[in-house]
């Protein structure tokens, strides 16, 4: 009886350590993936500010793109930019939606899936306090 207390105390232990390992690892590998797509949307905002810099011509004057992966990160969008909404995480199909109400021109295309959402964004952002 005493040994398979034991027994089952070393693989309760055992389960514990690898159960610890395997979240370490996800979590090792979700920060770098975070860090990464934040890398990529401020590459791709210092590429759009740029071009937001630049004197628009008189034959093309396209709103500039604004990367979003998260509901907060969108309040830095202007008026007029092509909002392209990728959440980092995904399991709520009804985000895009939702950001999408909140925040695209109807009148102009939209574009969404479960994974995002495209479109112009009707809104200025909120004034900072």
């Amino acid at each position: 009886m005493k040994v398979q207390n034991i027994l089952l105390s070393l693989i309760a232990v055992i389960l514990a350590v690898i159960a610890f390992f395997l979240y370490s690892s996800w979590k090792i590998a979700n920060d770098e993936f975070l860090a990464k797509q934040q890398a990529e949307l401020q590459k791709a905002q210092e590429l759009a500010d740029q071009k937001s810099e630049e004197p628009e011509s008189p034959v093309s004057a396209a709103p500039s793109l604004c990367f979003a992966f998260d509901v907060d990160s969108i309040g830095h969008c202007k008026k007029g930019d092509r909002l392209i909404f990728m959440p980092s995480r995904w399991g709520n199909d009804q985000l895009p939606i939702v950001v999408a109400g909140n925040n695209c021109d109807f009148d102009k295309a939209v574009v969404y899936n479960n994974g995002g959402v495209a479109c112009i964004k009707l809104t200025d952002p909120l004034p900072k306090e």
